[in-house]
């Protein structure tokens, strides 16, 4: 989940903020490979809403995925930020490990949400430009 007024900064998404908005050294766990589904917090807000909406329709002991359904590396994620936020801040990639255990692939099977009439309104361009916005001014 990402999107404006993160707070923990050791985080990946606010920390990459901040770290190209003050210009700093960026250094992230592994080469950035790992593939991840990013979704922008309005439509976990969302997700949420029509979870509660339609909850009757739903079994009581069902999983619900929420996501985009679509999933990018990790790398590809840190230069899209990099990029719209127009910084000269130094990438590092895999200075050090993944964490033990860290998952490789992680992707949302969104079709129960999808057939609850929810659909994400936010890509990854949209998503990434709203934050930096809000963020940077």
């Amino acid at each position: 989940i990402y999107g404006p007024g993160q707070l923990n900064f050791t985080a990946l998404i606010p920390g990459l903020i901040k770290t190209c908005i003050f210009k700093k050294k960026f250094i992230m766990r592994g080469n950035g490979k790992s593939v991840r589904d990013f979704i922008y917090i309005d439509d976990v807000v969302s997700a949420y809403e029509t979870i509660l909406e339609k909850n009757n329709k739903l079994d009581s002991s069902v999983n619900i995925e929420v996501g985009s359904g679509d999933a990018i590396s990790v790398r590809n994620f840190v230069k899209t930020v990099h990029q719209f936020a127009q910084s000269s801040t130094q990438l590092n990639f895999g200075v050090l490990p993944l964490r033990q255990g860290e998952p490789v692939h992680t992707q949302a099977d969104i079709s129960l949400m999808l057939s609850l009439g929810w659909t994400p309104k936010f890509d990854l361009e949209t998503g990434i430009r709203t934050t930096l916005e809000t963020e940077i001014g």
